[in-house]
Formats: structure tokens, sequence, C-alpha cells
């Protein structure tokens, strides 16, 4: 069974553990664990990186070829905000996959 992670909730575990990410890095990350997980399928298309930052202003925020925390990240609870809006959804063995690869 595949698994589609959409961009946001790929940024939102990537955040967790740097401050800001280059679309090189979420190229990279994605052949990565794609390669060592056939099962999980990344989204990191335009329109699912556009929406993740439409959605989650508060959140993300797109400086050139990078995406970084926004200023408003620790205010929202921080980690346990990301853990409880996006990484409850993974299923153990997705988020251990994901987590390897960072």
């Amino acid at each position: 069974m595949c698994v589609i992670i959409p961009a946001d909730v790929l940024l939102a575990f990537a955040l967790l553990k740097r401050d800001k990410i280059s679309f090189e890095q979420i190229q990279i990350l994605r052949e990565t664990i794609e390669t060592q997980n056939p099962n999980i399928i990344l989204d990191i298309s335009f329109p699912s990186i556009d929406l993740a930052l439409y959605y989650y202003p508060k959140l993300f925020h797109k400086h050139g070829q990078y995406i970084s925390r926004s200023s408003d990240f620790p205010t929202l609870g921080g980690n346990d905000y990301i853990e409880n809006e996006f990484l409850n959804l993974l299923n153990p063995e997705i988020k251990s996959a994901i987590e390897k690869s960072l």
C-alpha cells in the first residue's frame, strides 16, 4: 500500500529539526525517502508546496530558495502543535522512515 505524504506534513517534520530547508534539500530528501521506502510517495510538487505556504502562513515562510519556520512558530505551541496537527496522522513506521532521513 502506497502512502502519499503532502508537502505540509514533510515541511512540518523537517522544520522541527531545522530552522530552514532549501528546495534542493527537499528534493534530495524525497529521493532518499522514496528510494529507501518504495511505499512512501512525497508530494513536493509546486501546488502542494504552494498550498502548504498558503494554508499555514503562521508556520512556513518562503525566503528565496528556502522555506523556514515563521516567527509565529513558537507562539503556536511549536513542537506540540506540529506533533498534534501533522505527525499524529502518520503511521509510526512511516514517521520513523522520514525521521531517519532527516
